[in-house]
């Protein structure tokens, strides 16, 4: 059989089924010589491997919808983040403008703008919001870019978030009154530990977590965890002579106590000395237990919803991808 020069034949064999993507271009008395037949997408086919095909309307939107969510999230995050790192570096600036929003309720809100409060909250935001934002960049990055690697450890990433959710709130069904008990030790221990007595004339000489314990009780009408007796643990209030902090005292819109001798003569009439916060916060929750209910179900879904693009995306853009 004579071999072309710039083609040279490979002997296959053919069943006949097969033979329609083919075309004979000679005949020998026991080989055919074919060759395939040129697709009418070979060009688009082409194009597909080559990395730049065309996307149907389902992927683009959901393309499209990954960019818009995470570019929102990098946005917040990225606020977030910066907001921490401000605070961490100008802990003066907030009280500055605090007083020039709202002189009236400066010197309550100067309670949270201790440095060392301030500080804590800045670590919070800065981890909440560096993460929020690297989570959302890798999303949009991915997902813009069309990089199956970038998308599929977003989706992975999620995964785990999903996991580590679904865990602790199992958790927390299972091991309720534990957990209840645990965390009532630990707030006990931050009044036993780090309470002291405010001095309100002197704001900046209070103490981050005694800033905190005096801002719960004000918001919500409540003394210690329990009721006034966790306080009774902390020697560096008793040594104030004082029964309950002036926190725990009924006020006049917020800033003035009801009864002067409150602190140390408190009554049903003059303050919240047996209305522990926790079953006051637990009993808040309660009443708003529909909203938390529907947050957390909007929550997962939109993370479901995510990883579910996030994968599918993933898989689409396969098969351009070299």
């Amino acid at each position: 059989m004579e071999v072309l020069d710039s083609h040279p034949l490979l002997l296959l064999e053919i069943n006949d089924q097969d033979l329609d993507d083919f075309e004979v271009i000679d005949v020998d008395p026991n080989w055919r010589v074919v060759r395939r037949r040129p697709s009418q997408n070979s060009s688009q086919d082409d194009l597909l491997r080559s990395g730049g095909g065309t996307m149907n309307c389902g992927t683009c939107f959901a393309k499209y919808l990954l960019c818009l969510f995470n570019f929102v999230l990098f946005f917040a995050g990225g606020l977030v983040l910066g907001v921490g790192v401000w605070l961490y570096f100008d802990k003066d600036s907030l009280l500055s403008i605090i007083y020039a929003i709202n002189e009236s309720a400066a010197p309550h809100l100067s309670l949270f703008t201790q440095p060392g409060m301030v500080v804590n909250i800045a670590y919070i935001l800065m981890a909440a919001g560096g993460f929020v934002f690297i989570m959302s960049m890798l999303g949009y990055c991915g997902a813009l870019r069309e990089s199956k690697c970038l998308l599929g450890f977003y989706g992975f990433l999620l995964i785990v978030i999903l996991i580590l959710e679904i865990t602790a709130v199992s958790l927390a069904f299972v091991y309720k009154d534990r957990a209840e008990g645990e965390v009532k030790n630990f707030l006990k221990t931050t009044i036993k530990d780090y309470y002291v007595t405010s001095d309100y004339s002197h704001p900046e000489n209070i103490k981050g977590t005694t800033a905190v314990w005096d801002g719960i009780m004000v918001k919500m009408s409540c003394c210690g965890v329990n009721n006034y007796t966790d306080f009774v643990q902390s020697a560096n209030f008793t040594q104030s002579g004082l029964k309950v902090p002036p926190s725990c005292c009924r006020m006049v819109n917020n800033t003035s106590l009801l009864d002067n001798n409150c602190p140390r003569d408190p009554k049903q009439e003059n303050s919240y000395f047996l209305t522990g916060c926790y079953s006051t916060l637990v009993n808040r929750i309660g009443e708003h237990m529909n909203i938390v209910i529907y947050c957390t179900i909007g929550v997962i879904l939109v993370e479901l919803l995510t990883t579910f693009l996030a994968f599918c995306l993933c898989k689409t853009i396969e098969p351009y991808e070299k």
